[in-house]
């Protein structure tokens, strides 16, 4: 029985680990593919109507509208802490019922886990975002499947908020396939508006992508699964780490907690796992079919026998996709969090006597902290906010202040930078978000693997266009035909193999200097730039159209539930109008 008074402990002791783990001083996280900047314009590629494929569509819009509202490092920031929160709280929701030290401990097996870490490491808070709505959608989607009213429009919000980079939005719909596919009775109208509404929602990123699919073939085992420390690949997917990029990995995975860690959670699921099925909830069955399928993923881009599979997988039209195996253990991260924190609450509960109880509560919810220390404090220290330099800020402003045509090219020729303002921490280029015009920079990707470096090709017909330019005998007369009108040149950057880091001669002599700063140099082309071709808006302004429609429709259904007081989602009638 529930203590009066004591129902905000599981609260607060998840918000005290969001904090824990993000955090809290002002600045900028430029880190890997994280990139933030005090003022961010809204572009056509930012809702999908550039050249390149959908990849952060929308949430470079949506952070665009934000910051016109309250700082950019605060957007950043608050995305940041929502992931987690939604992802303990989301994992206590589907608990619900159980005793607060199986919740608790679920939670914070959630958020402190190998995976959190290594997307956050990676910078790839949107996919957070996305796989911390998953316990909100799965249970929406099993009230809509049981006819609950309000459940649908539930459910198509859960999965706005949750699809807001391409990959969180086929996890939403993979889910939602999987509920309300799943074999049994289902009430069929609001199962049908459910799942409908949710493939709306996807309509920004998906119309895009057909429009410009990207290219991943020959890739190979360049992002599959990369086993940690003396983990093999299985238990390091267990355990759900093994991301691609080395080191994005925990530095505790690199010894003997690389087997521990792994071993003690599955301990603990299997201690769980009964008083999980004795649930019996809609959800479970599908989250299992989702976890095996993505455990499976990942093993085999880890198995050498199957990279021609794998390959050829990834080569199929929206086959990118799947090409970060490790992110598709979303799944598998909310089921063994659920498994484990109910086998946690059942070894905690063996306390006998009031005055145990409470250290083995205490002692239960350190446990995954025990397991990965490294997530504290900001990912121990790699997440350090920072700011820009005004230099920056100056080279916006010229460009603002220009009635010149044309678009910017980002110099040397690399998508990622390494600025000692930022401790040198690789991260993607900020131009493209932080000037106010459309920026090209290049779109190849080199990954390193095995000791062989791998080279991604481009997936931007644009970008591989100013690239020719570059290469070409006359480079200003080919970017003017790409319809490049100025160039960035970051001083301080090396160039990728194959690119000078300094400006070619060509360019030299057929520009003329904007701005001038330290380590940055904006440079005017003296010839006219073409206009590019304009791709049709239509399709991409339907996709946006439809999307809107969906999530206000949504949201109107459950404004109108509640002002008619029907009954709420735990059946109980809400008579007081708001």
């Amino acid at each position: 029985m529930r203590r009066p008074g004591r129902s905000w402990i599981p609260g607060a002791v998840v918000v005290g680990a969001a904090l824990l783990i993000s955090p809290l001083r002002s600045g900028y996280l430029l880190v890997n593919d994280s990139v933030a900047v005090p003022e961010q314009d809204l572009l056509p590629w930012m809702v999908g109507a550039g050249t390149a494929p959908p990849r952060s569509v929308p949430q470079d819009a949506l952070v665009a509208v934000l910051d016109d509202v309250v700082p950019g490092w605060i957007v950043q920031r608050a995305l940041v802490l929502a992931g987690l929160l939604l992802l303990g709280f989301g994992v206590m929701r589907l608990l619900r019922g159980r005793t607060a030290i199986d919740r608790v401990c679920a939670a914070l097996l959630a958020m402190w886990s190998t995976y959190v870490f290594e997307r956050m490491a990676m910078g790839h808070w949107g996919l957070l975002l996305g796989v911390a709505v998953l316990p909100w959608l799965l249970d929406a989607l099993a009230d809509a499947r049981a006819g609950v009213r309000g459940a649908a429009p539930r459910a198509v919000l859960w999965a706005g908020l949750g699809s807001i980079v391409p990959t969180a939005g086929a996890l939403q719909l993979a889910a939602t396939v999987a509920v309300l596919g799943w074999p049994g009775r289902r009430a069929w109208r609001p199962s049908l508006l459910a799942g409908f509404g949710v493939l709306a929602v996807q309509a920004v990123w998906v119309i895009p992508g057909i429009l410009r699919p990207g290219t991943s073939g020959g890739v190979g085992s360049a992002f599959g699964l990369e086993a940690e420390g003396p983990a093999g690949p299985v238990l390091t997917a267990l355990g759900t780490g093994g991301i691609w990029n080395t080191s994005a990995a925990p530095g505790s995975r690199s010894g003997w907690l690389a087997i521990a860690a792994p071993v003690v959670l599955l301990t603990l699921a299997i201690l769980g796992a009964a008083a999980l099925r004795r649930m019996r909830r809609t959800w479970l069955g599908p989250l299992v079919l989702l976890s095996g399928l993505g455990l499976a993923w990942a093993l085999a881009t880890a198995a050498p026998a199957l990279q021609g599979l794998v390959t050829a997988v990834e080569s199929v039209p929206g086959g990118g996709l799947l090409r970060d195996a490790q992110k598709w253990l979303a799944p598998w991260l909310v089921l063994l969090a659920l498994a484990g924190g109910l086998g946690l609450g059942r070894l905690a509960g063996r306390a006998r006597g009031s005055d145990a109880r409470v250290p083995a509560a205490i002692l239960a919810a350190l446990v995954p902290i025990v397991l990965l220390p490294d997530l504290a404090l900001g990912l121990a220290g790699r997440l350090t906010p920072v700011r820009y330099p005004d230099e920056w800020s100056q080279v916006r402003e010229e460009l603002e202040a220009s009635s010149a045509p044309g678009d910017v090219v980002s110099l040397p020729w690399s998508a990622f930078r390494a600025y000692a303002w930022n401790d040198r921490r690789t991260v993607l280029d900020p131009a493209p978000r932080y000037l106010p015009r459309t920026v090209v920079t290049d779109s190849r990707l080199l990954v390193a693997s095995g000791g062989d470096l791998t080279v991604v090709p481009a997936d931007d017909p644009r970008s591989r266009q100013v690239e020719l330019a570059l290469r070409s005998a006359d480079p200003a007369a080919g970017l003017a035909a790409a319809g490049i009108g100025f160039v960035l040149l970051q001083r301080d950057q090396p160039g990728t193999p194959g690119h000078q880091e300094r400006l070619p001669e060509g360019i030299l002599a057929s520009s003329r200097v904007v701005a001038a700063t330290p380590t940055l140099e904006l440079r005017q082309l003296q010839l006219p730039p073409d206009q590019p071709a304009a791709a049709p808006t239509w399709p991409v302004a339907t996709a946006w159209l439809l999307a809107a429609g969906a999530l206000l429709a949504a949201a109107a259904a459950l404004a109108v539930q509640r002002v008619a007081g029907l009954p709420s989602i735990d059946g109980r009638s809400r008579r007081r109008v708001w």
